[in-house]
């Protein structure tokens, strides 16, 4: 397994497709979506006569034949209101990594216990001990 993508450690029908692993898309919400803020002149005239610049975010999604599949992969859903506002959800790399890890048994809350207790009736003879616990 590579250090960085747990999918690797799959077996081969859940593996990554594209190679890049749930951690691999780091910053992958720039591929899909760009933002700025950008100096806009209103029509309005300001109070000396002069017209006024303001500043004005700007958000585009970018076109979707224009992303990598490794990006587009990576994208939960697009949608747009009514009255204009763009929303871009990702999928979840932390809810997708703990799934990983319980398919992979990391994170298994079951104590396995290998040792065997007993009580015997009689006490341990001294080459008894020896044997168990010195190791000879």
């Amino acid at each position: 397994m590579k250090a960085g993508n747990l999918l690797d450690a799959l077996p081969g029908e859940h593996q990554d497709p594209y190679g890049a692993g749930i951690g691999g898309m780091n910053g992958c919400i720039r591929k899909v979506v760009s933002w700025r803020n950008e100096l806009v002149t209103r029509t309005e005239k300001g109070k000396d006569g002069e017209p006024v610049m303001v500043l004005i975010p700007r958000v585009t999604i970018v076109d979707a034949d224009k992303i990598s599949d490794e990006a587009a992969a990576a994208v939960a859903e697009v949608s747009q209101t009514v009255n204009g506002a763009l929303r871009v959800k990702m999928h979840d790399k932390h809810a997708a990594l703990v799934l990983i890890g319980r398919y992979l048994g990391m994170f298994d809350a079951k104590v396995k216990v290998d040792a065997v207790y007993g009580i015997s009736e009689e006490p341990m003879s001294a080459e008894e001990w020896k044997k168990q616990f010195a190791g000879n």
